[in-house]
């Protein structure tokens, strides 16, 4: 369907987040989880985008044995987290058994997704977001506020897939994550990213690979500063110094919980 679904109320206030500010700019730091998980702290808010998900394939880096026990159990550098958000259901973005272990462990934190990740993970006290493909709600609580972005996950065999971009504002600072979104025209121009002022966006590693591409986001998404996710650890030092090369300040993140950004 299209519009916002919601299940039980938490008292949400539901705005446009282009154009407006939920505050004065603050410093804010993202930490790199593994494979496309963030960590977004800042302005006394802590969010986790898909990083609640279990090894799978070394393609594709998960957290050591020890820092998974930390994520699923809500101990430190995993504690406190007000809002996990996950982009969609494949098993290198999120595991509904470690997303329900953080739900039970952390009992004021809250889940923010799509029906198909919202029915894998939680039995209740979750709240349902899917605005639809080619369109955006948004959703501001408290020191935070996200707007959600239906985007077609990349390649022809993953239509079903419901596949949300997130735009996080906190501190002022907004914040881009698309998930496995398909690189294209048709996929991204409905939002109009570059309006929106993205300070900077956490970008699947081969958006940023080839020339063609590369001038694709600088139209489509326009972000002040680019970071490449999705690196297979193995290829990690090519990739973070190609971006080096071709982006202001632009880097790759490949190594978990040692990558950080400050977003001024």
């Amino acid at each position: 369907g299209t519009g916002l679904m919601r299940l039980r109320g938490i008292g949400l206030a539901l705005g446009v987040l282009a154009g407006t500010s939920v505050a004065l700019a603050q410093p804010v730091t993202v930490t790199y989880v593994a494979n496309e998980g963030i960590l977004i702290s800042g302005d006394s808010v802590r969010v986790l985008i898909d990083g609640l998900h279990r090894p799978y394939r070394p393609e594709y880096l998960s957290l050591s044995d020890d820092l998974q026990a930390a994520a699923e159990t809500g101990q430190a550098p995993f504690d406190d987290i007000d809002l996990l958000l996950v982009s969609h259901n494949h098993r290198d973005h999120f595991s509904p058994a470690a997303v329900g272990a953080y739900l039970a462990a952390v009992p004021g934190a809250r889940l923010w997704s799509s029906p198909q990740i919202i029915g894998a993970a939680c039995d209740e006290g979750c709240e349902l977001v899917w605005p639809g493909f080619g369109r955006a709600d948004s959703v501001v609580l408290d020191r935070v506020s996200v707007t959600f972005l239906g985007l077609r996950h990349v390649n022809e065999r993953h239509r079903s897939v419901q596949n949300l971009g997130h735009v996080v504002e906190v501190g002022g600072r907004r914040i881009l994550h698309v998930g496995d979104a398909e690189l294209s025209e048709s996929n991204f121009a409905s939002f109009d990213l570059p309006g929106r002022g993205i300070d900077v966006a956490f970008l699947p590693a081969w958006y940023l690979l080839s020339s063609a591409d590369r001038a694709l986001v600088e139209r489509l998404i326009g972000a002040r500063r680019v970071i490449a996710v999705h690196v297979d650890p193995s290829d990690g030092e090519r990739v973070d110094r190609l971006m080096q090369e071709v982006f202001p300040a632009g880097r790759a993140f490949f190594r978990s919980m040692e990558d950080t950004v400050r977003v001024r």
